[in-house]
């Protein structure tokens, strides 16, 4: 179902990160529909000036200042909304960090900073405005990175911030249409902002072609809205290279197969090799295999012990080894 246009109940959007980059280049489309908008972000100044170069209140769109890695600043934003009758039809979750540390660089208060932000700072807005997002059966736009599929070795808060992310944005859209809200999860590539430059890729001549324009980023989110999707990439295929990021985790466990029988590495069926290996992994090999296995194991048990005599009253098959030429009897022959 496409997004509302304008009518005669403007519907209203709130946009955290809406100052700059990707957010208030969605705020520009969002306008040009005839939506309010309520534009989130930590810097009053340049606050104040996206929310002057889209109209302004007399527009029906205002500026709120609040960090979102804060308990107590979005608790006041939402009641600020509440006091004003101002309930969302669209919460645009985009608000972010970087944070260009390797795993074994990053202090902890850098790691801790990335995640209040990053992560928590979604949590703790979308759960402060979930009713009122369930009263208008509205929508909610989690604006993640490929990052959260990919990990980047130069940016290890990041990712691990954007992975958390991804999985709690998947969780909730799982949720949401229990409560009747629509929840789009948004993965972009690198998006040249005012927060993210990417100096590096961008001067690169190859790696230049990875780097999209925010504009490009809001559009494809306006059209995955439009269709009722629920998770989109950007550009689509990285949605290949975070499936294909997986490889390394199976390669990964392939050398634990050397401690599985030898039946497990060879089509001919063969007696498992006694192994260190932990009992349950025989389970793993073939029927066939298996099953000569267990035929010869029974065979051997059937031979006598040459240093011992078996008494008179003994079964036939302690008493008279099994010849070697003898065949198994077919069951119903």
């Amino acid at each position: 179902m496409a997004l509302p246009a304008a009518s005669t109940a403007r519907p209203l959007a709130i946009v955290t990160g809406g100052s700059s980059g990707i957010g208030l280049a969605l705020a520009r489309r969002l306008r040009e529909r005839g939506w309010r908008l309520v534009l989130v972000a930590r810097g009053a100044d340049r606050l104040a000036a996206a929310v002057e170069g889209l109209g302004g209140e007399d527009g029906g769109v205002r500026g709120a200042v609040c960090d979102i890695g804060d308990d107590d600043a979005v608790v006041a934003l939402v009641d600020d909304l509440r006091a004003r009758a101002e309930r969302p039809d669209l919460l645009v979750c985009n608000a972010g960090v970087p944070a260009r540390r390797s795993a074994l660089t990053v202090d902890v208060a850098t790691a801790r900073a990335v995640i209040e932000v990053n992560y928590l700072g979604l949590v703790r807005v979308t759960r402060a405005l979930w009713p009122d997002l369930v009263a208008a059966g509205g929508r909610v736009v989690n604006v993640v990175s490929v990052a959260g599929t990919v990990a980047v070795p130069g940016s290890a808060p990041y990712s691990a911030s954007k992975h958390a992310a991804l999985a709690w944005s998947r969780s909730l859209a799982a949720l949401g249409p229990a409560s009747g809200v629509h929840v789009l999860t948004v993965n972009p590539g690198p998006v040249a902002t005012a927060g993210f430059p990417q100096t590096k890729l961008v001067g690169r001549r190859l790696a230049r072609h990875l780097v999209i324009t925010d504009d490009r980023c809001a559009d494809a989110i306006l059209h995955a809205l439009d269709h009722g999707r629920r998770e989109t990439f950007i550009p689509q295929w990285w949605r290949a290279v975070a499936m294909a990021s997986r490889l390394p985790t199976a390669v990964a466990r392939w050398p634990k197969r050397s401690l599985e029988p030898s039946c497990w590495r060879s089509r001919t069926p063969r007696t498992p090799r006694q192994s260190s290996g932990p009992p349950w992994s025989i389970g793993r090999c073939s029927s066939s295999s298996r099953g000569a296995s267990m035929a010869s194991t029974i065979r051997r048990s059937r031979r006598p012990d040459p240093t011992s005599t078996a008494p008179t009253d003994a079964p036939t098959y302690l008493r008279q080894p099994v010849s070697k030429q003898t065949k198994p009897r077919r069951v119903g022959a």
